[in-house]
C-alpha cells in the first residue's frame, strides 16, 4: 500500500523506519543500513517524512527533498511524549510519525549548505575564542604567583607579556629566562645527582656479577639497596649448578634485575 507519512530515527548505521498510510494504518516497517537508506526512500512515491533535529539530519533532509518529498524536523524533546514503553529505534520512528502529524506541532526549517558552514564557522570561532581565553587566564596566574599582575582584557594582558620579554630581566624566578627554554639543536641533558633515580639505563656496577647498580652515583657511593643472597631452588626442575636470587617483588629470578626504581633518601 502507499506510504502517505514516513517517519526514520536517525542513527550512525542503522536507521529506523515506520510508515502510514492515508487511514494512519501502519505499511512499512523495518530497519536499513545507511548505505542502502537513499536506495529504500527512492523506491517510494512521493510522502511527507518525519526526523528528529539532530545530528547529520539536515544532509538527509536536502537528500530527500531532491527525491520530491516533503522533510519535516521537530526537535526531540516534542517528540519524545510520543514515544510507548519499552523504547527502541522502531517505537521511536513511530512517536515521530505520530507527532508529525499533531496540528499544533512545532518544526525546524531545513538549513541549506551555506547556513550549515556559517554555523561551522562560527563554532569553529567560538571555540577559538574560548581557548585564546583559558591560555592567556593560565598565564596570568602563573605570573600572578610571581608578582606580576596583568590586566584581565585579553589584549592588555598579550602586550604586557610581550613588553615583559622584551624587557631586562628584572625577576630572577620568571619561568621565561634565557636558558630555561631548550634549543632544539642541542641535545637534552638529563639531570644527574642524588636527588634523580637510578634506571637501568646506568652503567652496571663493576663491583656486583649480576650487573645491578648498588652504589648511587654523586652521592659519595651511597649503598642504594643490600644484594640478595644467592640461594638454590630446589625441587623446581632447575638444572643442577644454576643458582638463583632471592629478592623483592618484582625481581627477576633468573637475572636478579629489579625493574623498580628506587629514589635516594634524604
Amino acid at each position: 500500500m502507499k506510504v502517505t507519512t514516513l517517519g526514520i530515527d536517525i542513527a550512525k548505521s542503522v536507521f529506523a523506519l515506520h510508515g502510514v498510510d492515508d487511514r494512519s494504518r501502519t505499511v512499512l516497517q523495518k530497519t536499513v543500513t545507511r548505505a542502502r537508506l537513499l536506495e529504500t526512500i527512492s523506491k517510494l512515491s512521493p510522502c511527507t517524512i518525519g526526523m528528529e533535529a539532530c545530528g547529520g539530519v539536515h544532509h538527509w533532509a536536502r537528500e530527500f527533498e531532491k527525491m520530491g518529498h516533503t522533510v519535516k524536523l521537530m526537535h526531540a524533546k516534542y517528540v519524545k511524549p510520543y514515544v510507548k514503553t519499552q523504547k527502541n529505534d522502531g517505537r521511536d520512528a513511530e512517536a515521530i510519525c505520530e507527532a508529525m502529524g499533531r496540528p499544533n506541532m512545532r518544526f525546524v526549517p531545513v538549513k541549506t549548505v551555506a547556513q550549515q558552514e556559517l554555523s561551522a564557522l562560527l563554532s569553529m570561532r567560538a571555540l577559538l575564542v574560548k581557548q585564546r581565553t583559558a591560555l592567556v587566564n593560565h598565564i596570568r596566574g602563573l605570573l600572578t604567583e610571581m608578582g606580576i599582575v596583568f590586566p584581565r582584557s585579553p589584549k592588555k594582558a598579550l602586550s604586557g607579556l610581550a613588553r615583559l620579554l622584551d624587557g631586562p630581566r628584572e625577576h630572577g624566578a620568571l619561568p621565561l629566562r634565557p636558558g630555561t627554554v631548550r634549543n632544539p639543536e642541542r641535545p637534552v641533558q638529563r639531570p644527574r645527582g642524588p636527588d634523580f633515580p637510578v634506571r637501568r639505563s646506568n652503567p652496571p656496577d663493576s663491583s656486583d656479577p649480576s650487573g645491578v647498580p648498588t652504589t648511587l652515583p654523586g652521592s659519595g657511593n651511597r649503598v642504594l639497596r643490600e644484594q640478595p643472597a644467592p640461594v638454590r631452588l630446589a625441587g623446581t626442575g632447575s638444572p643442577a649448578g644454576v643458582e638463583r636470587r632471592q629478592g623483592p617483588p618484582g625481581t627477576d629470578l633468573e637475572t636478579g634485575v629489579n625493574d623498580r626504581v628506587y629514589p635516594s633518601r634524604a
